[in-house]
């Protein structure tokens, strides 16, 4: 249940990037970019999230490679500046979110997709970062399956 409970939460926070809260203005965003790694190899499809302990968060999606652009809020690349806790999770098919019958299960993570749980919740996930004035490039966030 609380597995569930964090996907639709990421799923919530990912709809909120895409469909933007607030429009073009907004808070000030910096740029913020790097690559997703577990052991060592690039993570591909992983939703990306920096969750500050206030304001609004930013988000985004890796690409083949494990790299990632984050997206704030009003759909506007970047983040605020600050500090943010990370996390890194599977996205999940909401097709898979309901059985033929109504009843509920919990919905399925992509079979190519082999990051952590704890990555995933913010209570558990041991990743931070600091967003500075400038912006931040070549962020390397690295996981471990152990």
């Amino acid at each position: 249940m609380c597995n569930l409970f964090v996907r639709v939460v990421m799923l919530l926070g990912v709809c909120l990037i895409v469909v933007g809260c607030g429009g073009a203005e907004g808070p000030t965003l910096v740029p913020v970019s790097g690559k997703v790694l577990l052991d060592g190899e690039p993570v591909a499809g992983a939703l990306v999230q920096f969750i500050p302990s206030s304001g609004p968060l930013s988000g985004g999606q890796t690409n083949d490679q494990g790299e990632f652009t984050l997206t704030g809020p009003g759909n506007r690349p970047g983040a605020i500046v600050g500090s943010y806790i990370v996390t890194v999770g599977c996205p999940f098919d909401p097709s898979q979110g309901s059985s033929a019958d109504g009843s509920t299960q919990a919905p399925a993570a992509p079979s190519n997709c082999n990051v952590p749980f704890k990555y995933s919740d913010m209570s558990t996930t041991d990743v931070s970062a600091d967003v500075p004035s400038e912006g931040k490039s070549g962020l390397v966030i690295e996981l471990t399956s152990k």
